[in-house]
């Protein structure tokens, strides 16, 4: 049954876009509803048993959504509310998980392979203790994680099926935050005065909130939240703060830390003789907080709780570059590193550096650590370890740049804090990480002795507790967008996290929401933009005035009363004036009438649609017909010629590479759809007699293989020698150098013009030293001409790129669909009724 099922869900599949709604099916497949679910979420609720949770289950479109950075509406959720009770029951009815439920009469459940791992630990968490599942609930990716490391995953794969498979919703992050399970974190601090190792003042850290209190207050202040916890009083008044601090366990603990550093002996909470320890708080109790887990953070959100202070650190004339830089920065590059020394020396808590792609980000920012480590050190100061935090395919990028840009150990000795590595980190007898046990599972002191530490973005969410205990001298957070999103575990991790300065880098600030900006800002300086929370800022901008949006970017790019501006984003087109010509070509050529047909069929039918679902499935049919109106496993695929031509994007692509092949050129591919890389691959291989099928990039691509991909690709000896590479225009489309690429077609496109701009420049950045060629074959419909999807798309593209151009707007604002629904003469007024972006996982 399973088997079937799964075959029955691709053959509708298949059916819908070759036929539409036309097609006479057999009565019981027509009948069948096969929700199909590729992700989950989860449903947190609270029981007298403490918190419970069921899957909330969605299909692979919003899976890709998620992966974009949208925030995905639980509504969304393949299993239709009338059946999820039976769902639900017949999922807590079996201990393993079923590949399917059958949920009433030809209502099924399929549960994707790849699904599977995941959902099962899910299945496994709902049979823990009333604490354990609380703990669970805080933060369910790391505790996935754990689980599938212990069951023979290794960290990378682990991490991609964690990435691929769990769904932060609107309401899981809204119920997280309802129930109460996280709790602030408590870390002290010493203050010091700028330019000086001598103690200032220490404090407080609760979450980014700063409680500053001088040295002669330390010991009456630990007194005083002792004496307030014996007679259960919340807070206590400080003299130094303007809010009360919270009167804790934690809190003292953190404050007998800070004595225990003065050499003076710590307050006691209660008299062993007397009274009697603490009880745990009660499985009962679904409020009462663990303490483990989860450092909360005090966020925006909703109100301006916090602003980030700015004090200046340094008194510098013109910034001189460091010593033990190998390469010679150009032009752009100097002001860049400047930037970042004024940033640093004005007292900003962070900035970002948000230069197009190809523009050198790193190597502008490894300068700036050396300028820093060399300055610190040039004071006196003590050396403590910068963290850089970046996507794991791009970590080994990192090391390679600093051994081409610097000097050996320019940086100090560097430390590895991912996959297999994590293992000598680790505190002994503990196996597992931060968020599973409730505490601190790192060798805090061995990596306070660290250089620099390279992390991952995962390894940060889940070894945040033990992070969070190291001051950091720089945190550097690159492709930064992975924690654009307010409401993500991801984001609040990132911000409990410690040290006096902060670097943001991404080549697209903003993608899906001006949101966007505002979180990265947040985190970077919260509330130093004077934006308020992100409700008044979303408020601000919610009529997507010209005039606003065109200010919002000179109040990011422009400094102000001899302040640098907190944003630096130069493009190529302005800066990199020695890089060679970028020539675009738009391709058009005629639909043959293998494909002309189904298209016209299916724009008819949309255009005749009364409901959204019906509109969306045309659509799906457009956008599907519009690249090959047959799939690649199709039996039409199976002559490589014959199917090339029933494609006019697909012959286009193919004449396109004859040329590069005679010119013995290397080109890039950018195609979303898996089946159609792997035909594609194959049939190139044969076409062009080549050694080796084709090397393909896409999500499920470990990072060590396209690092040996990107090698053999760049080889200077293969220089001159014809070579074709497939990749995934968002598993590929950033962190690679493919500079031996002179040629770029994009087969197929995705409605953000900022993700194309990303792939494009694999090839075209520095270190490109001939012209690239960039080619978009578009299908044309002889009957539709300047109106068919392809042409649709692309001047949709075409009129977002421009309007970025002079102002801060989001690339995906959630009104591509009805904009192209309105162009193919479909009913758009109610298009607020169908699933925004579901749809545009395009074939």
């Amino acid at each position: 049954m399973d088997d079937r099922l799964g075959s029955a869900s691709k053959l509708k599949a298949c059916l819908n876009v070759h036929y539409g709604a036309e097609i006479d099916l057999d009565r019981q497949i027509d009948d069948l509803n096969l929700m199909h679910a590729s992700s989950l979420s989860l449903d947190l609720h609270v029981t007298r048993d403490g918190i419970d949770f069921d899957p909330v289950l969605f299909s692979s479109e919003v899976a890709s959504r998620w992966s974009n950075g949208e925030l995905i509406a639980e509504s969304t959720q393949v299993v239709q509310p009338e059946l999820q009770a039976a769902f639900r029951s017949l999922f807590k009815a079996s201990e393993t998980v079923k590949a399917t439920y059958v949920v009433a009469r030809n209502q099924y459940v399929y549960i994707d392979p790849a699904l599977r791992p995941t959902i099962q630990v899910v299945r496994d968490a709902q049979k823990l203790s009333p604490v354990e599942r609380a703990n669970f609930a805080k933060s369910p990716q790391s505790f996935i994680k754990q689980q599938l490391l212990d069951r023979g995953h290794d960290d990378e794969a682990a991490d991609e099926l964690v990435a691929s498979s769990f769904i932060e919703t609107d309401r899981f992050s809204a119920r997280v935050m309802e129930v109460g399970l996280w709790t602030p974190p408590v870390l002290p601090f010493i203050q010091r005065q700028a330019n000086s190792w001598i103690p200032e003042g220490f404090g407080l850290k609760i979450g980014t909130k700063n409680f500053s209190i001088p040295e002669a207050q330390i010991k009456q202040t630990a007194q005083a939240v002792a004496d307030a916890i014996k007679i259960a009083q919340p807070t206590i008044a400080l003299e130094s703060a303007e809010e009360p601090l919270p009167a804790t366990q934690e809190v003292l603990d953190a404050l007998n830390s800070i004595l225990a550093y003065l050499k003076e002996k710590p307050v006691d909470l209660v008299d062993d003789s007397e009274h009697e320890e603490p009880s745990e708080p009660t499985p009962q109790d679904p409020k009462a907080p663990s303490g483990k887990s989860i450092l909360r953070v005090q966020d925006n959100f909703l109100e301006s709780g916090f602003t980030a202070k700015f004090s200046p650190r340094a008194d510098l004339d013109t910034p001189l570059l460091p010593n033990g830089i190998l390469s010679k920065p150009k032009s752009h590059q100097v002001e860049g590193i400047h930037w970042l020394i004024k940033c640093w020396a004005n007292g900003f808590p962070g900035c970002l550096l948000a230069d197009d792609m190809g523009l050198g980000k790193t190597f502008q920012v490894l300068s700036f650590l050396k300028w820093l480590r060399d300055f610190s050190k040039g004071i006196g100061e003590q050396q403590r370890p910068i963290l850089i935090v970046a996507p794991t395919t791009l970590l080994g990028n990192w090391e390679r740049e600093a051994a081409i840009h610097l000097e050996s150990n320019a940086l100090g000795e560097i430390t590895l804090l991912y996959g297999n590595s994590l293992r000598k980190l680790r505190l002994p007898g503990m196996t597992t990480n931060d968020v599973v046990a409730g505490k601190q599972t790192l060798d805090v002191d061995s990596l306070a002795g660290s250089g620099w530490i390279l992390t991952t973005y995962e390894t940060m969410r889940d070894h945040h507790i033990s992070l969070a205990c190291l001051p950091f001298s720089c945190i550097v957070f690159d492709e930064m967008q992975k924690i654009k999103s307010p409401t993500s575990m991801m984001t609040h991790s990132a911000q409990a996290l410690n040290s006096s300065f902060q670097i943001g880098m991404t080549g697209t600030p903003i993608e899906n929401s001006l949101a966007d900006i505002w979180t990265l800002f947040d985190t970077l300086m919260p509330g130093g933009m004077g934006w308020g929370d992100l409700r008044q800022f979303m408020g601000m901008y919610r009529d997507a005035d010209p005039t606003k949006l065109i200010a919002l970017k000179a109040a990011l790019q422009v400094g102000k009363n001899g302040m640098p501006p907190p944003m630096l984003r130069r493009m190529k087109v302005d800066v990199a004036k020695d890089l060679p010509e970028k020539i675009q070509h738009v391709i058009d050529v005629k639909m043959p009438a293998s494909q002309a047909e189904p298209y016209h069929a299916a724009v008819v039918l949309g255009q005749k649609a009364a409901r959204p679902g019906d509109r969306i499935a045309a659509f799906q049919t457009i956008r599907g017909v519009s690249l090959h109106p047959y799939y690649p496993d199709s039996e039409e695929a199976q002559d490589g010629d014959a199917y090339v031509e029933y494609s006019a994007r697909l012959h286009s692509t193919i004449e396109i590479l004859d040329r590069i092949q005679r010119a013995n050129e290397k080109a890039l591919i950018f195609v979303e759809n898996r089946s159609m890389h792997e035909w594609l691959a194959f049939y190139i291989k044969r076409r062009y007699k080549l050694e080796r099928t084709p090397y393909r990039i896409f999500g499920a691509i470990a990072s060590s293989v396209r690092t040996q991909i990107v090698e053999d690709f760049q080889d200077p000896a293969k220089s001159g020698q014809f070579d074709v590479l497939l990749l995934s225009p968002k598993a590929a489309g950033v962190g690679l150098t493919l500079t031996a690429a002179t040629h770029v077609i994009h087969l197929t496109r995705w409605w953000n013009p900022a993700v194309e701009d990303q792939c494009t420049d694999r090839a075209y950045r520095i270190g490109q030293t001939h012209a690239v060629h960039v080619h978009i074959p578009r299908s044309i419909h002889p009957l539709y001409g300047d109106g068919s999807f392809d042409c649709i798309l692309h001047d949709l593209l075409e009129r977002k790129r421009s309007l970025s151009q002079e102002m801060l707007i989001p690339m995906e604002d959630g009104s591509e669909l009805q904009e192209i629904y309105r162009a193919m003469g479909m009913k758009a007024s109610d298009a607020n009724d169908d699933d925004p972006g579901e749809e545009f996982a395009f074939a």
